[in-house]
């Protein structure tokens, strides 16, 4: 049949990656609905997600029974290519830093309203990168498939000196509590931490074994569907912020 999308949607919200993607071509006369389930997740943590817009794209593509006008056809090869890995290689974007890891590029609310298409992009971009410079190759390669980059918003990230003795405080308040021995990370979520200008990401993110929850696969991450937080770890957490509290206040008094 002649395509004509009628329906086509994914997501809810512009930093997590959606559970699932549909298309609905043709109008009431003859409709072929087709859907596709994918991990969803966090946009800063692709490599734990599976992007339902990509793997409807491909979908698309395969369906025998479809005759997509070129306009159609472009843009589901757009929507293959950007959403399918998480980190814009399908589309020929690659930047990646030693201590950030891979720029992260995640397709993640699709609509279709009045004859149009949009898809909102969540990009998280290594500190030494520059950003303008990210969203300037971004327009070049949307508009190879005949897309438009109409509207960007970006916020700076930070990246914080380990060898300072604030952050040194906040690790042996951890390690003191705990006896963990690990290491700090850099990742892609700024966290309200960006909005003060020594602030840093200092939450409960323990290592916790949630099979016995018997949750489908994908859930319970951050931003994934059922979402979950362990008691316990966030009653270990308060004993690590009462120590870090309590020694960055004696650091501060001893700066004057």
């Amino acid at each position: 049949m002649a395509a004509y999308i009628a329906q086509l949607s994914a997501g809810i919200v512009p930093n997590s990656v959606a559970g699932r993607a549909e298309v609905i071509f043709g109008e009431d006369s003859g409709k072929i609905l087709l859907t596709a389930d994918g991990i969803a997740g966090h946009a800063a943590a692709p490599e734990k997600c599976v992007n339902p817009i990509g793997l409807l794209a491909k979908k698309v593509r395969k369906e025998s029974l479809l005759a997509l006008s070129e306009a159609e056809r472009m843009l589901f090869q757009f929507l293959e290519a950007s959403c399918s890995d998480g980190y814009g290689e399908g589309l020929g974007l690659k930047y990646e830093d030693e201590t950030f890891g891979k720029m992260s590029c995640v397709g993640t609310v699709l609509r279709f309203d009045e004859g149009r298409a949009s898809l909102l992009f969540d990009l998280r971009i290594p500190p030494p990168v520059n950003p303008e410079q990210v969203v300037e190759e971004f327009k070049v390669k949307a508009h190879a498939y005949g897309m438009e980059v109409v509207d960007t918003e970006i916020t700076r990230g930070y990246l914080r000196d380990l060898t300072s003795p604030s952050i040194q405080t906040l690790l042996s308040a951890y390690r003191e509590i705990t006896d963990g021995k690990e290491k700090p990370y850099v990742m892609g979520g700024n966290t309200y931490a960006r909005f003060f200008a020594n602030g840093v990401g200092f939450g409960p993110g323990i290592v916790k074994d949630y099979s016995i929850l018997g949750l489908p696969e994908g859930h319970g991450g951050g931003h994934a569907c059922d979402e979950v937080q362990s008691v316990s770890s966030l009653s270990l957490a308060v004993k690590i912020y009462v120590t870090a509290l309590w020694n960055l206040e004696k650091l501060f008094k001893e700066k004057g």
